[in-house]
């Protein structure tokens, strides 16, 4: 399974995000084949997309969850 969470360049804080995604990973168990992680800035909006495959569909939630905080939602 795969995410693709984009995150509003203003709310962005790469070692945040960088931690709470190596943090989860390692919590799982899952190892370095077992993960892609692609983190680059929008070139046609003001977001980082962050976009994560895993084997583990677990792993994927977690780290959509954990990331939440960091996208703004409808209102903010």
């Amino acid at each position: 399974p795969q995410v693709l969470i984009n995150i509003p360049r203003d709310r962005y804080d790469e070692a945040a995000v960088t931690s709470v995604i190596n943090n989860l990973i390692a919590h799982h168990g899952a190892s370095e084949s077992d993960v892609r992680v692609l983190i680059r800035p929008s070139g046609t909006e003001p977001v980082v997309r962050v976009m994560l495959e895993a084997l583990d569909a677990t792993l994927v939630d977690a780290v959509t969850t954990a990331l939440a905080p960091f996208v703004t939602t409808e209102g903010d």
